[in-house]
């Protein structure tokens, strides 16, 4: 599990720095979970 865990991680980090992806805020996630379950 730590293996897969830390293989996805820098998968991740690399889409990132290439921007390929953007990053998000623990902010801006949270909030948008909390809006579509309002409902």
């Amino acid at each position: 599990f730590d293996r897969e865990w830390i293989e996805v991680a820098q998968q991740r980090s690399t889409e990132i720095n290439k921007g390929e992806i953007k990053s998000m805020s623990g902010e801006k996630i949270f909030r948008k979970i909390q809006e579509r379950f309002k409902k």
